[in-house]
């Protein structure tokens, strides 16, 4: 398979709303494109399931925040893909298809077959077939375990903190955009606001 594309700077995942998660990842590439004069793209794993957001609203998105992603590229979960091996995935579709100089993932990524393959072996990977692999951080969760609360402390200033999606080092003004979905079951004041 012949690719399409100069070097990339690529982020793969479900992208299932975008939240400051999948914008850490889409600045990562954005900033990695424009140092290094790549070409940016995301890659979202279709399961065949709608998301929060409809691929146009995606789409929409992408090209009002980040215009320099040259878009969405969607790859299908059918039996073969998930019958391939992290090689394999690393060699027909970041490097064969894409030309992957870049490659953006959360540090919970699993890819390959039965989830073979994390973040860890795409840096290895990555290493060998000549990619540089940014890992981002997960948000600090309250309800997981004492070892991925430990993974998610950020060290800034002298100081640890739970990471929560703000980047300390930079002063810019950022909007927050969020989604709500269901039904509102009881409205009431908050005696302590």
């Amino acid at each position: 398979m012949e690719n399409q594309y100069h070097k990339t700077s690529i982020t793969i995942g479900k992208f299932d709303g975008m939240h400051l998660g999948h914008q850490k990842l889409f600045d990562a590439i954005t900033e990695a494109s424009k140092d290094r004069g790549y070409d940016s793209i995301c890659l979202k794993l279709d399961f065949g399931v709608p998301g929060i957001l409809s691929s146009e609203e995606e789409s929409v998105f992408l090209r009002e925040k980040y215009p320099s992603i040259s878009g969405i590229e969607y790859i299908s979960f059918t039996p073969e893909f998930a019958s391939m091996s992290p090689e394999a995935f690393v060699r027909s579709i970041l490097i064969d298809k894409y030309n992957a100089g870049y490659v953006a993932v959360g540090e919970d990524f699993r890819y390959g077959k039965n989830r073979s393959g994390d973040a860890a072996s795409l840096s290895e990977l990555g290493n060998i077939y000549g990619f540089e692999v940014y890992i981002a951080k997960n948000f600090y969760d309250y309800t997981k375990d004492a070892s991925s609360q430990e993974d998610s402390i950020i060290y800034y200033e002298n100081t640890y903190m739970q990471n929560s999606g703000v980047d300390y080092a930079h002063n810019d003004i950022f909007d927050v955009v969020s989604i709500l979905d269901g039904t509102v079951i009881e409205v009431s004041e908050d005696n302590i606001l």
